[in-house]
């Protein structure tokens, strides 16, 4: 059998940069509705590679050419050949897997969390729900079953390392010009992280990276 040269392919990761200018603008007033699209919209992109490959590696596989979902029938095997019965496409499941392993693109403890934001986001008709959308979205947690508070969610949705995130939310402002009012997140996303148990370390040490 042939194989699909047609791979998966995912949202990559949004620019700390776009993220850090929309804020800075906003707390001075300034609406940049070119800016919050962009912004708002590629962590839309991203919140949707993650939900698919969620899907995926708990089984089910949406097909890239036609978009029908494809329930794996072996899904402890590697070798498993995963096939849409619809259109023909087809890949080894360890070349799938390979296309999103280690780019933090499983939603885990947060699929809530981006299914919400993938849902709400397109319906959002004014600049103020656009950005708390966003906000509320960023700041974020990855929480489990038993309530334990996991790594932001940010880490799947903003380039940079787990400690680069962690710095770049803890300085993110929204000053008294806000033109949406945000803020209310990051004091949620603050008072969250001192609860964390795993989260100590970053605050000792904050001040050392200032």
């Amino acid at each position: 059998m042939l194989f699909s040269d047609e791979k998966p392919r995912w949202a990559p990761k949004v620019s700390q940069t776009k993220v850090r200018l929309l804020y800075d603008r906003d707390a001075q007033g300034i609406i940049d509705l070119e800016l919050i699209d962009e912004v708002g919209w590629a962590l839309w992109e991203r919140c949707d590679s993650i939900l698919i490959v969620t899907a995926a590696h708990n089984g089910r596989v949406l097909c890239t050419i036609c978009g029908t979902v494809i329930e794996r029938q072996n899904p402890w095997s590697a070798d498993e050949i995963v096939e849409c019965a619809k259109c023909g496409w087809h890949i080894l499941w360890a070349t799938y897997h390979q296309s999103y392993c280690s780019k933090q693109l499983f939603g885990a403890n947060a699929v809530e969390v981006f299914e919400t934001y993938h849902e709400t986001f397109p319906r959002a008709q004014t600049t103020q729900e656009k950005m708390v959308l966003i906000d509320r979205l960023i700041h974020a947690f990855h929480i489990s079953l038993k309530a334990d508070i996991g790594r932001p969610v940010a880490a799947n949705l903003i380039e940079g390392s787990l400690k680069d995130i962690m710095h770049f939310l803890d300085k993110l402002t929204s000053g008294e010009l806000s033109t949406t009012g945000i803020g209310d997140s990051r004091t949620v996303w603050k008072k969250t992280l001192a609860a964390a148990d795993w989260s100590q370390v970053f605050i000792e040490n904050k001040d050392d990276t200032d």
